[in-house]
């Protein structure tokens, strides 16, 4: 069950990564209208979905690798016909689940705090005092 449960978070955090970037590059080319802005919602989501992997691996544990998921996985695993021994890499894919999934949607709310906080062109300056 440790395997699996290591398995589940290293291959949760490749496949997060691999989706998180795919996932920030589209948002960026969509949404942003300059460099500056592509940079800043690429910057932003990746430092949210770094911060969020910690979470999510808590999150993981707490709703994954708990009994709880270890008897859906093992029934689950029965239904199927594998028996006992298919448990372990439900367990594992449910755990690369949660944490994909939490990363992800992390990241791209960080992408889009990104949008609306990045430099514009057309944006004024603020006044910074009474300067003629």
């Amino acid at each position: 069950m440790v395997l699996a449960i290591i398995i589940g978070y290293l291959a949760g955090a490749a496949l997060a990564f691999y989706v998180a970037q795919r996932l920030l590059n589209a948002m960026a080319n969509r949404l942003a209208a300059q460099d500056a802005q592509r940079r800043s919602m690429k910057v932003a989501g990746a430092v949210f979905g770094a911060i969020a992997l910690a979470p999510s691996i808590f999150l993981a544990m707490m709703v994954g690798g708990g009994s709880v998921a270890g008897r859906y996985a093992g029934m689950a695993s029965s239904a199927l016909g594998w028996g006992e021994a298919g448990a372990l890499p439900l367990l594992s894919l449910g755990l690369m689940v949660i944490i994909t999934i939490t990363v992800t949607v992390i990241a791209a709310m960080g992408a889009g705090m990104g949008l609306l906080g990045a430099p514009r062109q057309d944006r004024q300056a603020l006044p910074t005092g009474n300067r003629p």
